[in-house]
């Protein structure tokens, strides 16, 4: 089923763990991806709009936050934040949650830890 019916990117779908929502990038009137999410009504909310790339979102196994990736002084850092709006109705903040200055932080994902056993 098509889910939303316009001409703007939108990349990189993450269904939340509850099955209700999907995070993912999305380009609203800007050129940089930023963090939005649809709801089962096919409502979205935009989380993030700061002109700064915000890439490749995935949930926490509970669905209250999500986390990403972005530049920071030339470097992909990881960043979490609510995965609604604040009760005021702002934006949530992401809060960086790595500093590295060597290597890549990029493509979180955070999800459940699955063990193959062989028969």
């Amino acid at each position: 089923e098509r889910l939303t019916e316009n001409t703007e990117e939108e990349r990189a779908p993450a269904w939340s763990p509850d099955g209700s929502r999907i995070a993912y990038m999305c380009k609203r009137g800007t050129s940089t991806s930023e963090i939005c999410v649809m709801n089962a009504d096919k409502t979205e909310v935009r989380l993030t709009l700061n002109g700064v790339p915000d890439l490749t979102p995935t949930w926490s196994l509970d669905g209250q936050q999500i986390m990403f990736h972005r530049p920071v002084a030339g470097r992909f850092q990881l960043f979490v934040m609510n995965s609604a709006l604040q009760g005021d109705g702002s934006r949530p903040i992401a809060t960086q949650v790595t500093k590295a200055t060597e290597g890549v932080n990029a493509m979180a994902n955070w999800g459940q830890i699955r063990i193959h056993l062989s028969d």
